[in-house]
């Protein structure tokens, strides 16, 4: 998304950084945005969102397969069936804010 409004993206950001630049871009709203007052309830969804897609990430790299780790991951099928959903659903958001913009 970043590549396709913008015609690149800053190579050496983190997941946190490209997400959030990605929210932005998207008109969406991440944690550090402030709640405003009577607000749409799918801004909390997007902050949400943004969170676990952040925890998820966290989850691949720190306990997961992520980055080809020489051990076992110490996930379950059960969590990483959950992660692979909740990322899905996040990628789904995203594009739809995409296509409205």
């Amino acid at each position: 998304m970043l590549v396709e409004r913008f015609g690149s993206y800053p190579r050496g950001a983190n997941f946190e950084g490209l997400l959030g630049q990605a929210y932005v871009a998207m008109g969406l709203v991440t944690p550090q945005h402030p709640v405003q007052p009577g607000e749409a309830p799918q801004r909390r969804i997007e902050r949400s969102m943004f969170d676990l897609a952040c925890s998820v990430n966290a989850l691949r790299n720190k306990a997961g397969t992520g980055h080809g780790r020489p051990w076992l991951a110490n996930v379950t099928d059960t969590e990483a069936r959950a992660a692979i959903q909740f990322m899905g659903t996040i990628a789904e958001w995203l594009l739809y804010a995409h296509g409205k913009r």
